[in-house]
């Protein structure tokens, strides 16, 4: 991910329940423990996805961003974790960094 650029987050899954709401939570795990917040990030992923969810649904999530211009160069394990009303309904980890 290149600083000050869109970044664009998609993929797709199929909901393991029903749920009205669904929150977004975008972490990095920049090793030794240390897990934190991308800045700047809408939690409420109904803003990116079709709410409400339905079981055996298959939906698509895309969420756009422009990558903060305040993060240091870094490489990190990136995590997207889409959270319903029953838990988790989809987690998607890869391996990624920011650069100016």
């Amino acid at each position: 991910m290149v600083k000050g650029k869109e970044f664009v987050l998609s993929f797709d899954f199929v909901a393991n329940s029903d749920s009205a709401k669904v929150a977004f939570k975008f972490t990095a795990d920049l090793g030794g423990g240390v897990v934190l917040p991308v800045p700047g990030t809408d939690n409420d992923a109904c803003h990116h996805m079709k709410c409400p969810v339905v079981k055996g649904q298959k939906v698509a999530f895309k969420y756009p961003m422009v990558v903060p211009k305040v993060l240091p160069n870094l490489k990190a394990v990136v995590a997207a974790t889409l959270v319903g009303d029953h838990g988790t309904l989809a987690c998607v980890q890869i391996n990624g960094g920011v650069q100016d």
